[in-house]
């Protein structure tokens, strides 16, 4: 039905003469032929002038550009998937040529993903929320985490946000996805489970023994610290005492007990190994 009436459309203007005397006003090209709402379009014939307007289907356009022959016109965002009779009209003149324009669902383009790379502590909680930002994204789009949907949220200025489940360490890729099927191409964020040593600070005074406290990234309760490269052993019910000793506080956080109290400084090398076997780079601090 939609075809036939097309057709009628265009037998109708192909019957219409110029309205007034003068030059008729004619079209031999509209390129692309098809395109998605958003993107320009170039109409080639003539003569144009300032006067010159588009018509698509039923919506009136002004043209963006016009020079020797040539004008174009942006595709109003909006409009329906579908085919349009494209033509133009000056006063009571109209083209006798007028041709169809196929118009398609914008393929969603990621411009920008934040944040790009998680701390393996931030990724083990619900919480992480990520935001994309680009151009195509249909209502109703959805952001896809390894291929499968997650719940998406839209905001006033076409971005898309998602709070991330639980992932492992690692690279995960994230696609925008259009209610018509089509998918942008795939973005990775990267989950790193790379320990990092920010801070060794002086904690609590235990008479025989004093505390440290190493503060950083991506510790585990399996990690393994590193004194001078000879491993502490990690704290416990049956762990002997008076023995140097490291106790996994949170993602953040690492208490060393040292007993091997000198009354002299000395500098120390410390390193952070994780059961993946990622290494921290070595932190260097003057400590009895």
């Amino acid at each position: 039905m939609k075809n036939a009436m097309m057709r009628i459309i265009l037998l109708l203007l192909f019957s219409l003469g110029p309205a007034v005397s003068g030059q008729a006003l004619d079209i031999t090209s509209v390129q692309p032929s098809t395109t998605s709402p958003g993107e320009s379009v170039t109409l080639t014939g003539g003569p144009f002038s300032q006067r010159t307007l588009v018509m698509l289907g039923n919506s009136m356009l002004t043209p963006a550009t016009l020079q020797n022959g040539r004008l174009s016109v942006r595709i109003p965002e909006g409009l329906a998937p579908g085919d349009y009779v494209i033509f133009v009209t000056e006063g009571n003149t109209t083209s006798q040529q007028a041709f169809i324009l196929h118009l398609v669902e914008k393929r969603p383009l990621i411009k920008g993903i934040s944040p790009a790379k998680i701390d393996n502590c931030q990724a083990s909680d619900n919480g992480t929320e990520l935001q994309i930002t680009g151009s195509g994204f249909a209502k109703g789009a959805k952001i896809l985490l390894d291929g499968a949907a997650v719940a998406t949220e839209r905001s006033e200025s076409g971005s898309l946000s998602a709070t991330l489940p639980p992932l492992a360490a690692g690279n995960h890729r994230v696609q925008v996805v259009n209610p018509a099927g089509d998918t942008s191409i795939p973005f990775n964020i990267t989950v790193s489970d790379q320990p990092t040593i920010d801070d060794i600070s002086v904690g609590d005074d235990l008479v025989n023994a004093y505390q440290l406290i190493i503060s950083g990234r991506n510790f585990s309760p399996r990690s393994k610290l590193l004194v001078n490269g000879k491993p502490i052993s990690a704290y416990g019910r049956f762990h002997p005492r008076d023995k140097d000793n490291v106790e996994y506080i949170d993602c953040n956080t690492l208490h060393y007990t040292r007993y091997q109290v000198s009354g002299q400084l000395q500098r120390v090398r410390f390193r952070i190994q994780n059961p993946s076997g990622r290494q921290s780079d070595i932190y260097e601090a003057t400590i009895r």
